[in-house]
C-alpha cells in the first residue's frame, strides 16, 4: 500500500463497544475472529476504522480514549435501526441464507428498508471520511449495499470487500427478492474476495444468472462499463504460529496442567464456539450423551469442555437456542454426574485469551 494513502477498514462492529455503566461510558473490547484479524492489520499498517460501537459513542474515538492503536469513526444507528438492520436482515435473512439454512429465513420488507438506510448511513460516513486514493477494505455481508453506493457517489478511493461467510448457489441466494440490489451493490468494489473457490465460484454463478453482466470464470472477473471487478479465493485464518508459541509457553503449560487436574479426567474433549445454531453445540451435546449411554466404561474416564460464547442475545432465534443448550446441559449433568464429578464442564463466557491458549 503506497504511503501516500490510508487504510479504512469498514465493518458492522469494531473491536469495541461504548457502553454506559455506573460509572459512565466506557470502552467494552468485543469478542470475534473479525474484529481479531482487522485489529492486527490496522496495528501493522495503520489507518482508520468505520463501524457501530453502540448508542453512547462520540463520533470519533481517539486511541487516547480507546487504548488501541488507531482511530475510530462512529456510524449513528438508532435502537430500532439495529434491530432491523442487524438482528433482522443481516441475522435472520442473510446468515441463515448464506449458511444454506433457508427454512431459518424471517423475510420481511420492513427488514430490508432498515438494511438499506443503514448501508446508506455507513456509506455517508466513509464518504466524509475518505481522500483520493485511500483504500476502503469492507467486511461481511452486513454491508453488500456500501461499495455500489460509494462507487455511486464518485468516491475516489481503492474499493475492496471482504465476504467471511460462505456465499450459497443461486439457487439457494435467488430466494431473495432484493438478489439484483445485493449482488449490484457488492460489484461496486473493485476486489470482491471470499474464503473459498467453492465461494467464488457460487457468487459468479449468482451474477451469470441474475445479473446481464459478462462474466470471467479465469482468471475470476467480472466486465462492466469502463472497468472490471476481480474475484479471488483469500481465506482469512488465525495466527497459528502466535497461538503455538504462546501455548509452549511455561505459564500457559501449567495452567494447562492444573484445567487437567481440576476435570480428572484421563481424556478432555474441548469444544469453543460462538452460539450458534450453524456450529452444532446442541448436536454436539446429543452425541456426547448417546456416547456416554452406550460406553458406561467412559464415563468416569472423560470430559467434555464446552465453551459458548455469548452471541446475537436480540435475536430470538438464539436466545431460544441458548434454552435448548442449558437443558441439555442440564440433562446430561444429572443423569451422568457420580460421586460429585461430571463428565461435563460448560461455560458460557467469552474466555481470555491467556486461558483459551491452555
Amino acid at each position: 500500500m503506497a504511503r501516500s494513502s490510508r487504510l479504512v477498514v469498514v465493518s458492522n462492529r469494531a473491536p469495541l463497544e461504548m457502553v454506559r455503566g455506573p460509572q459512565g461510558v466506557r470502552a467494552l473490547r468485543t469478542v470475534g475472529g473479525l474484529a481479531g484479524a482487522l485489529d492486527d492489520a490496522l496495528r501493522a499498517h495503520g489507518g482508520t476504522w468505520i463501524a457501530w460501537v453502540g448508542q453512547h459513542a462520540h463520533d470519533e474515538l481517539r486511541p487516547e480514549t480507546t487504548g488501541l492503536d488507531y482511530p475510530i469513526r462512529a456510524v449513528r444507528l438508532k435502537e430500532r435501526e439495529v434491530s432491523h438492520y442487524y438482528a433482522g436482515f443481516s441475522n435472520q435473512v442473510l446468515w441463515p441464507l448464506c449458511h444454506m439454512f433457508p427454512s431459518r429465513c424471517r423475510i420481511q420488507q420492513s427488514y430490508w428498508t432498515a438494511y438499506r438506510a443503514a448501508n446508506e448511513r455507513f456509506a455517508a460516513v466513509v464518504q466524509a471520511s475518505v481522500a483520493p486514493g485511500d483504500l476502503v477494505w469492507i467486511h461481511d455481508f452486513h454491508l453488500c449495499l456500501v461499495p455500489g453506493l460509494l462507487r455511486s457517489a464518485g468516491v475516489r478511493a481503492r474499493l475492496g470487500v471482504f465476504w467471511h461467510i460462505p456465499f450459497p448457489p443461486p439457487t439457494v441466494f435467488g430466494i431473495l427478492r432484493w438478489r439484483e440490489e445485493l449482488l449490484g451493490g457488492l460489484l461496486g468494489a473493485d476486489l470482491l474476495a471470499f474464503q473459498t473457490d467453492a465461494d467464488v465460484r457460487n457468487f459468479l454463478a449468482s451474477v451469470r444468472q441474475y445479473l446481464d453482466v459478462p462474466v470471467v470464470d479465469d482468471p475470476p472477473s467480472i466486465r462492466l462499463p469502463g472497468r472490471e471487478v476481480r474475484v479471488a479465493a483469500l481465506p482469512v485464518g488465525i495466527d497459528y504460529e502466535r497461538f503455538q508459541a504462546e501455548a509452549a509457553e511455561p505459564a500457559s503449560r501449567e495452567r494447562a496442567a492444573r484445567l487437567r487436574h481440576n476435570l480428572g479426567s484421563e481424556v478432555v474433549l474441548l469444544g469453543v464456539d460462538r452460539l450458534d445454531y450453524t456450529k452444532g453445540i446442541v448436536e454436539r451435546l446429543r452425541g456426547f450423551e448417546r456416547f456416554l449411554e452406550r460406553q458406561p466404561e467412559w464415563r468416569r474416564r472423560v470430559c467434555l469442555a464446552q465453551v459458548t460464547v455469548p452471541s446475537r442475545d436480540r435475536v430470538p432465534e438464539y436466545r431460544e437456542l441458548k434454552r435448548a443448550v442449558d437443558e441439555s446441559v442440564g440433562r446430561i449433568a444429572g443423569r451422568f454426574t457420580y460421586e460429585g464429578r461430571s463428565p461435563l464442564r460448560y461455560l458460557y463466557t467469552a474466555l481470555p485469551r491467556e486461558q483459551l491458549v491452555a
